[in-house]
């Protein structure tokens, strides 16, 4: 007598995020500023490309990655869930360049309807659909396949010649709601 294993994975709140109406000019990484968490290759990414970087949270590498910045990189610490929300839901595009084994961040951003940029490993490939240069509109995440610069930088100029659909993005989201979370322990 064999059972299957059911697999329930972390999930969010979806209704604390919605789609902004908003311009969207700007990039978000949120994280703790932690080596693992390869912020300083984002930085260095954003200092050649100048667009715009807001970086939300703090750590020990807090003062190394401050120093390696350029203007066009702001830090943001201690903001409130609602100030959070309207980061994700008025970013041009969530970055994500660790290798978790999870990662709940991207599925915020994806509840704003916002896609991520993100390495292509662990967690990100089973929580969301990469683009493959034929699926217009019908993705949640651009993924670049090696933690160097210029494996972002790729992966930030193909976004930033595509367009896609806020609407798809954030229902594809609704799956990892906690509601669902609660019907399959259920």
């Amino acid at each position: 007598f064999q059972k299957e294993i059911v697999i329930i994975r972390p999930t969010i709140d979806t209704t604390k995020f919605k789609i902004s109406n908003g311009t969207k000019n700007y990039y978000l990484l949120v994280a703790r500023l932690e080596k693992y968490k390869k912020v300083d290759l984002v930085i260095r990414a954003f200092n050649k490309l100048n667009l715009k970087l807001i970086i939300v949270g703090t750590g020990v590498e807090k003062r190394n990655l401050h120093k390696i910045a350029n203007k066009n990189i702001k830090f943001l610490e201690g903001i409130n869930d609602v100030e959070l929300a309207n980061l994700y839901s008025n970013a041009k595009a969530f970055i994500f360049p660790q290798h978790e084994d999870y990662g709940l961040t991207p599925l915020e951003a994806n509840a704003s309807g916002t896609p991520v940029i993100a390495y292509n490993k662990g967690g990100i490939l089973e929580t969301s659909i990469p683009y493959n240069g034929k699926n217009s509109q019908r993705f949640t995440s651009i993924l670049f396949e090696n933690q160097t610069t210029d494996s972002l930088i790729g992966a930030i100029k193909t976004f930033e010649s595509i367009k896609y659909s806020p609407e798809f993005i954030r229902k594809h989201s609704l799956q990892f709601d906690d509601s669902v979370f609660i019907k399959n322990i259920r």
